[in-house]
């Protein structure tokens, strides 16, 4: 009636970029995972999670190019870190017919290190250039509602999924706040 998952990843990794900058960022994180799951009988469940996760970086996204064929460039910006997720959710699971079910998810989430496009420098014609960076901080919550209800006294096999998404935030901005 009682199951307690868990896990632990670690991720060791080093990008250098090279050309007008010169530079090298090591990146070290663990990502532990918790889960704890409780069936409060054969229709009820009441899982518990807890994660931590890291983003994956595009490596385009460090470094400046230029394209000779349409005269275009993309400023990279060697600074860039990924963004991290820390989660906390609660579910619970209903299924109150063999197809019919209820299910409520609900979660809190800080995030660091948010992505987003950002202004990197000005250059000496006072024209700003802007990329992908790391705009600061934010913590996110909302719940998750799914209703499976089977509609089998109006039509044979109908089965009417009914979902609801909600989610709010609120952004730290260094430059801002």
């Amino acid at each position: 009636t009682f199951t307690l998952e868990g896990g632990i990843t670690a991720e060791f990794s080093q990008i250098s970029v090279s050309g007008d900058t010169d530079q090298t960022q090591k990146f070290d994180f663990i990502k532990p995972r918790l889960s704890a799951t409780y069936k409060v009988n054969s229709n009820n469940t009441l899982t518990l999670e807890s994660e931590h996760s890291v983003g994956q970086l595009n490596f385009n996204d460090f470094a400046s190019s230029t394209e000779a064929s349409d005269d275009s460039s993309t400023l990279g910006n060697p600074d860039l870190q990924p963004d991290q997720k820390t989660e906390i959710a609660a579910t619970y699971d209903w299924s109150f017919s063999k197809r019919g079910s209820l299910k409520v998810k609900a979660f809190y989430q800080w995030r660091s290190d948010i992505l987003e496009q950002i202004i990197l420098e000005t250059n000496e014609n006072d024209e700003v250039s802007q990329g992908l960076g790391n705009a600061g901080d934010a913590r996110f919550w909302g719940f998750i509602t799914e209703l499976n209800l089977p509609l089998d006294y109006i039509l044979p096999n109908a089965l009417l999924e009914v979902s609801y998404k909600y989610n709010d935030s609120r952004f730290y901005d260094s430059i801002i706040s």
